[in-house]
């Protein structure tokens, strides 16, 4: 873990004294010195490559030299993400997926920002004037290691017009503890219960060692988050908010609204959107229902193989990909419980329990193919149908 480590301390408590002392002109120089210094100390040999991707991704102009640009971060990822693998470990934790898939600190993230950065300029919604606009965005460290993924546009309006807050730095030293606390004290804890998974021989094991997993995956995930966004109130600077108690959602596509909400609205905007549209407006005219079914299939796929190039992954992305389509289609059908003539307030209310079980049941069940190998997972499902 890196955000308690004397020098990534150290490091953020200069960064945001030198950010607040020193005249505002020189801030953004401010964010990308200490990121320069991040990379230096954590991973001195991918300095070079962030500073590379952050200057291709400044001097590319036009529309084609934009695309071509968001082209090579899309295959950078690809290659980091393919290339030297030596296999996954058998439960894949957030920490044991980064080292497993070698994919240095925080690309996969900077290459998201900088792809958003890209498919914006090409609009004609950015014109950055500065270097040190973009090279601020795409340095700013404490959202490197877990998101989550920013915005240029809102960040960098922030820059100029943070300032110093008692309120703001209660509020951002808060979050730091309470992630902290979250990491620390609750998810490692529950995660000793996770290698369950590896060895379990009954469905009693089973559905322990998935619950565990469930809960660590949100609470070590969120955990970051909430540093890094607090971190970021303390400078006054704006980041997206990632979670927002996802396990409370009543269906699939409000927990894809509260779980890891930048990657989520990233995704929507550049993939799930840009499919569906293009297929409800092509030649063919697909129905706009098949168009929204097969974007969601499409970007699921996607997002499964972008946490890794394995078979599980993809079958996970998959896997909800299959549960928002079918609730899409709910939708549009018009079926409710009032529709078929269920109705009451004992009804309401049982459904307003039994919604959010049924979807924390299922995004649970996902989570199998996600933790584990799929010859491990055919096993483990084995054993909750037999027994």
């Amino acid at each position: 873990m890196i955000f308690n480590e004397t020098r990534f301390l150290f490091l953020f408590v200069a960064m945001a004294f030198a950010f607040f002392v020193l005249p505002k002109f020189l801030r953004r120089w401010v964010l990308i010195a200490s990121g320069v210094l991040f990379y230096w100390w954590y991973d001195r040999w991918i300095l070079l490559l962030v500073l590379d991707l952050v200057l291709l991704t400044y001097w590319a102009s036009g529309r084609w030299g934009i695309w071509l640009n968001a082209a090579a971060l899309i295959g950078l990822i690809g290659y980091f993400k393919f290339h030297g693998l030596e296999g996954m470990p058998g439960i894949l934790t957030p920490e044991a997926a980064a080292s497993a898939l070698i994919v240095p600190l925080g690309l996969s993230f900077l290459s998201f920002e900088l792809i958003h950065f890209c498919a914006e300029r090409s609009k004609g919604k950015i014109s950055p004037q500065r270097f040190s606009s973009v090279a601020a965005f795409g340095f700013y460290f404490p959202c490197r290691m877990a998101g989550p993924i920013k915005r240029y546009q809102p960040f960098e309006d922030s820059i100029d017009g943070a300032r110093w807050s008692w309120v703001g730095f209660y509020r951002g030293f808060t979050r730091i503890v309470w992630g902290w606390f979250k990491k620390v004290v609750i998810a490692d804890v529950v995660g000793l219960v996770v290698p369950e998974l590896h060895w379990a021989g009954s469905s009693l094991q089973v559905i322990k060692g998935l619950l565990a997993y469930s809960f660590y995956i949100y609470l070590d995930f969120s955990a970051y988050s909430d540093m890094a966004i607090g971190m970021s109130q303390i400078l006054g600077l704006r980041v997206p908010e990632n979670f927002r108690l996802p396990y409370l959602s009543r269906n699939i596509r409000e927990f894809w609204s509260r779980w890891h909400m930048s990657l989520s609205s990233w995704l929507a905007d550049y993939l799930f959107l840009p499919v569906s549209r293009r297929l409800a407006l092509a030649p063919l005219r697909f129905p706009t229902i098949l168009a929204v079914v097969i974007g969601y299939l499409v970007t699921f796929a996607v997002c499964g193989l972008w946490h890794g190039p394995f078979l599980n992954f993809a079958l996970w992305g998959l896997y909800h990909g299959i549960l928002l389509s079918l609730y899409a289609l709910y939708k549009a059908s018009g079926i409710s419980l009032r529709s078929i003539g269920l109705r009451g307030r004992l009804v309401e209310a049982v459904g307003r329990i039994a919604a959010p079980a049924l979807t924390f049941a299922t995004v649970t069940m996902g989570w199998l193919l996600f933790a584990v190998q799929l010859p491990k997972a055919r096993s483990l499902w084995a054993i909750l149908i037999k027994q």
